[in-house]
Formats: structure tokens, C-alpha cells, sequence
């Protein structure tokens, strides 16, 4: 018979089976207690008990690691979460812990203000990039849905010889465990490494949306941020929190006319203390903004998390007054760099996000999401992730416009949106992970400007061109901390549109996918494939077209030539609506994805990688400038932008005229810092600022920064020039020449409308890897121009076969202009397909 003794959890409390996915099994009491008359095993207080506390208090020495076999997980249900009870023991006592599934009705507080079942601390960590290699053994878990006879006597056994099962964990965690346990008392605790069954990605799917809920309700969530083998910098920054929360003493110290090194010394400690892996670990973004209360620790040492917010944000206040002290002390020639770049650690960026991302009640609960999953991993780039998938999944449960069903599950089909949200799916190839996010973010925003943003981590293959790597954002991949790296990106943030080149033109846009989710390992597509692989993989494929609520999606095949075929309905031009748009064979992927499972090295791949969508071809592209390095314009990238240097640097600090317009407003791309129109005193600055230029006639702009040699508002001017220019090239357009027009590009002259402007040369600014006869073009629904290098090209359904080179400033193109005086008539017999690989 089954006894059990009094316990805050016992196991005929657990809840009744629901409906459940088919990975999932049910722990239902009758079941339980039927497994354990037909194994004829009792248990009693004394005894080995499931879950139970007595299990964690008796004098049991787990087994030798050698003895024991791995841990082995059982499935649960798809309401319930794994929670870890961690026995008491004192330091150097080996770890004895074990496993319970838990509903989730157990650990969340309800209305009626009544205490969840289970007090336990949630754990954020970063794993870190050591291998598992720190052995932590967890008391067997019965399964009682298996019943048989090789089960029922190895569970007797196991039960007779009190075995214990073996999990791999990483030293990281292993300090962090060793710290979190009690002396006298078992914990509970959840951590994901332990309470998620890493190896099973179906598991993974549906427990990890489940994190909100397992943050949120955690009665404290434990920040660990690691141990140093030498604690001496560590101790010394956690110890100088209180003295920097110390308003009066604060400015005390800061105020002074000579630097004190010793005080200097725990400066530099505490900025290191920021620069720690968790600081850039993408998941802890939404662990910390759903915790109702956290501590953080460091080694020994425990801090009230808001306390230690309040004292990053005054150190980050202060910053400038701290490096001014360190520069002029002895100290700065030992460690030059200790107070450099400390802004591209996360930290800040963390802090902010714990604060800004929801909208939370007087007791914690989250009242409303206030970012949508665009803004979030666009805000966020510069935090770290195991698997790349993450760089979106690890954010979803904070976008405001991916929907949360009961039980917590991210993504479901949302008719009245018309489209099919993301879903975390990783047994999903990453390249379909990322094609389906920006399919997200054109469908939510009906706008192309995702494919000019960075932000995706690059894998070992090469993606498409279209998906911007986080290697081109401004500061670089996260973890780096080099500083400035890139320009800023010209789209501006999500929602926050500076520019308006495509004149406010409704995207249009098809995502070809395989005929058959096939399970393969790569498809990668190279610019340098022949195009008889191409051809064989457009065979087999088909597309899917978003168009109106009121359309009717059209489904097409590739031409047997390899070029792509524009989408068509009814001989009607289908767009992209602002509302929403419908994807054909959405529901039906979705629904084949959770029935499919990956063989061993494989991942479902869905999408071909290319994209269609139509615009505009300006100009090609003539010549082209030296990279701007180190915010460095030399005089080539000067004299294309129209500034001759016979003019004088006496004559161009005397005549502001003598400044040409494509000049000046090429340099800051035409906008102030706040995304409006330049101030016109920027050509005042431009001037003084030539004034300036090397022997060479090379304008660097670091070097009178550095010096702060130039009145305030020249200063102000050169940061904005190096936040538009840094490691960009300068441009001019230039007429075809012979047959290097591809063939689906109509001549300006042919086209109805066309000007004598048409011929006119353009300048303007690029990436790094553009190059002379690339493309400047218009995408439809893209807020800036782009450049398109032209692989292959189809007259006969007027189809250009090109690869992104990326957003562009093209001077007198940002705002329309290309659409001016044309008619509807016009701009169809100029729109052009192209077909990005």
C-alpha cells in the first residue's frame, strides 16, 4: 500500500491529466498508485519517497560518479515544469538534489492573494563556453507510466541501493549551486539546464515559453555573475556599491582636483564587473524584467538588485568625471583601456530593458508588454546566445505583439492579425528561424526595413544576403567591446521611420519555399553557385505570396531558366498591407513542424533562402571612394562628394558658400541625432571642420575629437559625421555603358516620364562591400535605397537575379524624389522583379 507522510506537496495533491501534446504523458494519482501495487513496492516515511522531503534528509552518500549511470529524464506534461530540491549541507559536502514535476497552477500566486504551494528561487546564469564537466547527481525518477517487467526490477534495485543517476553540468553552475545551498534547509530552485531536458528540442519548444511564468512568480530570482579564482577585484567592486549609492559622498569623491588612486582602483573594478558574460547573456533580459524581486551575486557577496541598478546608472552618470580622473593619473599608463568601452558591455542597456520593456502592477505582475519583437532584437544585439536561434526566441515572451495563450505558450495562430505568428521550433533549421522572423517583422509592419537592419549572429554557412549580420552592426557582435565599428543604420529604429524613399509604396514580397520539408542539413546558396545547381532546386520548389486580407494568395513555380517568376493573381499587382498579410501554407507548415522530429545532425528546412520583391533601379554605380577607417574621410571621398581643395582652408572657414550641399548633408545623412532634418549650422561646422584637414587633405575626425581643439558645436557636428561614415564608402552613379544594362532594366529614356534629371549623376554613401556596377535601387515599402549587385537577369518577365550589399544614402533620393512627376503608368513600366539571393 502506499503511504505518505505529511508533506507540503504529496503526490496525490498533483493535478488531474489535461489535453496534451503527444510528447507529453499524463501522472495522474490512480496511476501511480496502481504502478505501485503491481510492483508491489511500499513506501513509507522512512523509505526512499518520491519528491519527498525525507528523501533529501536521510544520510544517503551519492554514489561514485564512475557507479553511476546518466540521469534520465521522463516526459511531462505541457502544464507542468520541472522544479529542483536541493538538500542542506555544508561547504565541501557533496550535492544531493533531486527532480519534481510541478503544475503550473502550484507556483503562481492567485488573485485572491493566497501563497503559491512552492516558495523557490528562480536561477539566471550564463553558461558559458566550458564544456560539462562537473558531475551533479540527481535520486532516480520513477516513471510510473512504464510498466514492465526489466523497469519494475531495475527500479527495485535502484530503490534497494538508493541509486542516483548522473548529470554533466558546467562549472559555472556547479559554484553557483554550491553557493545557493542551504545549511540546515532544502531549497527549491528552478534552473535550466537541470529542469529542462536539454537533449529533447519537443521538451525545449514548450517548456521554455513557459520561463514569464517561472521568473514571474519565483518568490527571488538569483543572479549569479560568477566567482574569479582571485576575488580580490570582485570583493572590492560588490563592497563599493554602498559608497557609490552614497549620494554626498559620491560627488565628495568625484570633486576632487587630484585623482586618489585608491579610489580609482574600485572604479576600474566595478567596470570590469559589468563587462562579466551575464551581462551580455540575451535570455536574461526577460529573466530579470519578469522577476518580481532579485539578488545578485558574486562570488560571497550578495547585493539587492535595485540597489546594484541605482548603482550603474550613477556610475554610467558619472562615467566621463571618472575617466577625466583616471586619465590623469598614473594609473591610466599601466591600463589605458580599464574605463574604455564600458557602454558596449550590455550592462546599461540590461538595466534599462529591466525597467522599460513591460508595464508591471504595485505587486510585480505584468500588466502590459510594451515592445514588439522587431524592436526588441533590433534594441538588443549586442547579448550572446548558445544556440542562434535564440536571437529570437529568447525575446518573445517580452514582444507585445506575439500572443500568450494560458498556459503560457508563445505563438499561436492569431486570425484576427491574419497571419501566422513565430513559434519557438528548434528542431527548425536557425536560416528558417531568421527568414520566418523578418517574415514577421514585413507582415506586422508592412515594411521592407528589416532586410537593412543587423542583427542576426553568423553561422558557418552562407546566408542570405538579405538577412543582416550582427558583424555590421555599429559596435559589432556581441561580446567584442572594440567600440565603434560600423555606422549607424540608416533605417533607424523599428516604428521610428527617418526616411521616406519609397514615397510611403506598399511592399510586395514572396518567400519561395522547397516543395517538401525536406529534412537536410544545409542549403546554403552562394553568389559563386553555377546556375545548373540553382536550376535543380527551383525545380522542386514553390513559393508563398503575402498579399491583402482580400486577395487570394497565388502559389507559382520557379521557370525552368532558374530566374524568378513575379507573383500574379488574376493579372492584378497584390501588396502587402499595413493591416496584416496572409501567407498560403502557413497553418499547414506549422502544424507539420510539430509532427516531425529531425534524425541526428538534420534540421527541417522550409524556405529557399531567396527573396522576391519589386522597385526601382536608379543608377549604376561609377565609382567609388576608399573605406572611411577609424573616422578617417580621406581627400578621395571628399573630392567625390563635390569639395575641391583648391578652394583653401582660408577661404573655407570665410565663406560658408563654398561648401557644396551634397557635401555637408551626405556627411550626416541629412539628419540630426534626433532623426529630423540636419540643421542648416552643419555646413558652418563642415567648414570650420576643413579647416582642420591634414597636409594630405584627409579630414580626421578622431583625431580633433581627441584634442577638442574646435568650438562645441563643430565637436557635435563630427560625432554625427562618425556615427553616418565610420567604415562606409562614398559613391557616384555614372550612364550604362555598352551591354552592362541587364536586360529586365529599362533605359531611362525608354521609360515613359523620364527626365533629363534621369541622366544626371547621384552620389551617395554604402557598406563597406559595395563596388562599381552595383545597382542603386528602390525597394517598394523600404524607407531608404539599397544596393543590389546584379547576378542574372530575365527580359522576359523583367526579373533581376541580385545580392544585397546593403541600405544606402543616395543625396536628393531619401524622400520620395524618385517618384516625382511619375504616374501610376510610369512606375509600372520602371518596376522591376528581383529575385535576392
Amino acid at each position: 500500500m502506499l503511504s505518505y507522510p505529511r508533506s507540503p506537496t504529496p503526490p496525490e495533491d498533483r493535478s488531474p491529466p489535461r489535453s496534451q501534446s503527444p510528447h507529453c504523458v499524463s501522472w495522474a494519482p490512480e496511476v501511480t498508485e496502481t504502478w505501485a501495487q503491481q510492483t508491489e513496492i511500499t513506501w513509507s516515511s522512512s523509505d526512499f519517497l518520491p519528491f519527498h522531503d525525507k528523501w533529501f534528509l536521510n544520510d544517503t552518500v551519492p554514489a561514485p560518479p564512475e557507479l553511476a549511470s546518466p540521469h534520465r529524464y521522463h516526459a511531462i506534461q505541457d502544464s507542468q515544469v520541472r522544479l529542483l530540491r536541493l538538500a542542506p549541507g555544508d561547504q565541501g559536502d557533496p550535492l544531493r538534489c533531486a527532480l519534481k514535476p510541478v503544475d503550473l497552477r502550484r507556483i503562481a500566486h492567485v488573485a485572491d492573494g493566497r501563497r503559491p504551494a512552492y516558495k523557490y528561487q528562480a536561477l539566471s546564469y550564463a553558461w558559458g563556453d566550458e564544456e560539462p564537466t562537473e558531475n551533479l547527481m540527481i535520486n532516480v525518477e520513477p516513471n510510473p507510466q512504464v510498466i514492465d517487467d526489466v523497469f519494475r526490477q531495475s527500479l527495485q534495485d535502484d530503490l534497494r541501493n538508493k541509486a542516483v543517476g548522473l548529470l554533466k553540468i558546467r562549472p559555472n553552475l556547479m559554484q553557483a549551486l554550491v553557493r545557493l545551498r542551504a545549511k540546515k534547509e532544502a531549497i527549491w530552485l528552478w534552473v535550466d539546464a537541470i529542469c529542462i531536458n536539454q537533449e529533447d528540442e519537443l521538451e525545449k519548444n514548450h517548456q521554455l515559453t513557459k520561463m514569464p511564468t517561472v521568473f514571474g512568480n519565483a518568490w527571488s530570482v538569483a543572479i549569479w555573475i560568477g566567482h574569479d579564482s582571485d576575488p580580490t577585484a570582485q570583493d572590492m567592486a560588490m563592497k563599493f556599491i554602498p559608497t557609490i549609492l552614497n549620494l554626498t559622498l559620491l560627488d565628495r569623491l568625484l570633486a576632487r582636483s587630484k585623482p586618489d588612486e585608491a579610489t580609482l582602483k574600485y572604479w576600474v573594478a566595478f567596470a570590469a564587473l559589468l563587462r562579466r558574460p551575464w551581462f551580455s547573456r540575451r535570455w536574461v533580459i526577460q529573466e530579470v524584467a519578469f522577476a518580481k524581486r532579485a539578488a545578485l551575486r558574486c562570488g560571497d557577496n550578495i547585493v539587492n538588485w535595485l540597489d546594484f541598478v541605482d548603482a550603474v546608472e550613477l556610475f554610467f552618470r558619472k562615467l566621463n568625471r571618472i575617466r577625466a580622473l583616471y586619465s590623469a593619473s598614473e594609473l591610466s599608463k599601466q591600463r589605458p583601456d580599464a574605463l574604455n568601452r564600458v557602454e558596449s558591455a550590455g550592462a546599461l542597456a540590461l538595466l534599462q530593458a529591466s525597467n522599460g520593456v513591460l508595464r508591471k502592477g504595485a505587486n510585480g505582475a505584468v500588466l502590459d508588454r510594451l515592445w514588439r519583437l522587431e524592436a526588441l532584437v533590433m534594441r538588443f544585439t549586442s547579448f550572446e546566445t548558445t544556440d542562434p536561434r535564440d536571437t529570437v526566441y529568447a525575446l518573445m515572451s517580452l514582444a507585445s505583439d506575439v500572443p500568450i495563450d494560458s498556459n503560457g505558450a508563445e505563438g499561436h495562430s492569431d486570425e484576427t492579425e491574419g497571419h501566422q505568428t513565430l513559434i519557438s521550433q528548434y528542431h527548425r533549421d536557425p536560416v528558417d528561424t531568421f527568414i520566418d522572423f523578418v517574415k514577421s517583422c514585413i507582415e506586422t509592419s508592412g515594411s521592407l526595413d528589416a532586410i537593412c537592419r543587423h542583427w542576426a549572429p553568423a553561422l558557418k554557412e552562407e546566408m542570405p544576403s538579405w538577412i543582416g549580420l550582427v558583424d555590421q552592426a555599429p559596435f559589432g557582435p556581441p561580446g567584442r567591446f572594440m567600440g565603434r565599428i560600423n555606422g549607424d543604420s540608416l533605417v533607424g529604429d523599428p516604428g521610428s521611420q527617418v526616411f521616406n524613399a519609397s514615397k510611403g509604396t506598399k511592399a510586395s514580397v514572396t518567400f519561395p519555399l522547397f516543395q517538401d520539408a525536406a529534412r537536410v542539413e544545409r542549403h546554403p546558396h552562394s553568389a559563386d553557385q553555377d546556375n545548373k545547381k540553382r536550376k535543380r532546386q527551383d525545380d522542386d520548389s514553390e513559393s508563398v505570396d503575402m498579399t491583402l486580407g482580400e486577395g487570394t494568395p497565388v502559389r507559382e513555380t520557379q521557370p525552368a531558366d532558374g530566374s524568378a517568376r513575379p507573383a500574379q493573381n488574376a493579372g492584378t499587382h497584390q501588396d502587402l498591407s499595413t493591416q496584416g498579410a496572409k501567407t498560403s501554407t502557413t497553418a499547414d507548415r506549422s502544424k507539420s513542424d510539430q509532427s516531425q522530429t529531425p534524425e541526428q545532425g538534420l534540421r527541417i528546412r522550409h524556405f529557399k533562402g531567396t527573396l522576391l520583391v519589386k522597385g526601382l533601379v536608379l543608377r549604376r554605380i561609377r565609382r567609388v571612394s576608399p573605406r572611411v577607417v577609424d573616422g578617417t574621410i580621406s581627400d578621395e571621398c571628399l573630392e567625390l562628394l563635390g569639395w575641391q581643395r583648391g578652394n583653401g582652408a582660408a577661404a573655407a572657414a570665410t565663406d560658408v558658400n563654398e561648401i557644396p550641399d551634397p557635401l555637408w548633408r551626405t556627411l550626416v545623412a541629412d539628419r540630426g541625432f534626433n532623426g529630423r532634418n540636419a540643421p542648416t549650422w552643419c555646413k558652418r561646422a563642415c567648414a570650420h571642420a576643413l579647416t582642420r584637414t591634414s597636409p594630405e587633405g584627409d579630414l580626421n575626425t578622431s583625431k580633433i575629437l581627441e584634442r577638442a581643439v574646435v568650438p562645441d558645436l563643430v565637436m557635435e557636428f563630427l560625432r554625427r559625421v562618425q556615427s553616418v561614415v565610420w567604415s562606409r564608402k562614398f559613391f557616384e552613379t555614372g550612364p550604362w555603358l555598352g551591354d552592362q544594362r541587364p536586360a529586365a532594366v529599362a533605359a531611362p529614356a525608354e521609360a515613359a516620364g523620364a527626365g533629363a534629371e534621369d541622366s544626371a549623376p547621384l552620389v551617395g554613401m554604402g557598406s563597406r562591400h559595395i563596388r562599381a556596377r552595383d545597382l542603386v535601387c528602390i525597394l517598394f515599402g523600404c524607407s531608404v535605397p539599397v544596393i543590389l549587385r546584379p547576378l542574372g537577369t530575365s527580359a522576359a518577365n523583367k526579373t533581376v537575379t541580385v545580392r544585397s550589399m546593403g541600405e544606402c544614402f543616395v543625396y536628393g533620393k531619401m524622400d520620395g524624389e524618385a517618384f516625382a512627376g511619375l504616374s501610376k503608368d510610369d512606375v509600372d513600366a520602371r518596376t522591376v522583379t528581383f529575385e535576392m539571393w
